[in-house]
């Protein structure tokens, strides 16, 4: 068995950086032993203090790494917060019920925040889709003053470009479904039949009441 200052040589592998006085320490040649001569022991003792040092460095290292982990997440945290408060503001804005709400909306909506509307949009139509859900985006009387062209005296849904293209983003598409556009056309187009439908079916009803 070899001996080297009495103490073990420990080399290490990993990628720490150690400060040079620390490397030198460990790297110094101690004299031959003599067992049990008191060299010997100071010797081991200043290869311990130089590896105690290099423990010191390690777990030093370790703490800054580990508190930048936790900044990191509290930073994350925040974000995510702020995500869902966000969030929630914007699902309170739903259903758009006047033309005036509508343009407010549509000037809010920005190159920076239309993905958050996008995402807002699309929670309100899952799991359905636009043709059976349009109604928490707009109210019958948005659908009753607007349509995608602005033909027949209506007004023109593609006039408000911001909300008209976050509305169709927000659109999912299939194979089967027609292209987001079709499916807009046809959802305010059935909201407007059954409208019409509902005010048929309640004229009766009064005109009986009143009897």
């Amino acid at each position: 068995m070899d001996y080297n200052g009495g103490c073990s040589k420990k080399m290490y592998s990993d990628d720490t950086i150690i400060p040079d006085e620390i490397m030198m320490a460990i790297k110094t040649e101690p004299e031959v032993l003599i067992e049990h001569e008191p060299a010997d022991l100071a010797t081991c003792e200043k290869k311990l203090d130089a590896l105690r040092g290099v423990m010191e460095y390690r777990l030093d290292q370790i703490q800054t790494q580990l508190n930048m982990v936790l900044d990191a997440q509290e930073e994350a945290n925040a974000l995510l917060r702020n995500f869902i408060t966000s969030n929630q503001d914007l699902r309170c804005k739903f259903p758009l019920k006047t033309s005036k709400k509508l343009r407010e909306l549509n000037s809010e909506i920005t190159p920076e925040n239309r993905n958050t509307y996008i995402n807002t949009i699309k929670t309100l139509l899952k799991p359905q889709g636009v043709i059976k859900n349009l109604k928490y985006i707009l109210s019958t009387d948005i659908t009753n003053e607007y349509n995608v062209e602005g033909v027949h005296g209506k007004q023109c849904l593609k006039d408000l470009n911001n909300f008209y293209d976050v509305l169709i983003d927000s659109i999912e598409v299939t194979a089967t479904s027609g292209t987001a556009d079709q499916q807009l056309r046809k959802a305010i187009s059935l909201a407007k039949k059954r409208y019409f439908k509902s005010k048929s079916i309640a004229r009766p009803r009064a005109s009986a009441s009143d009897n």
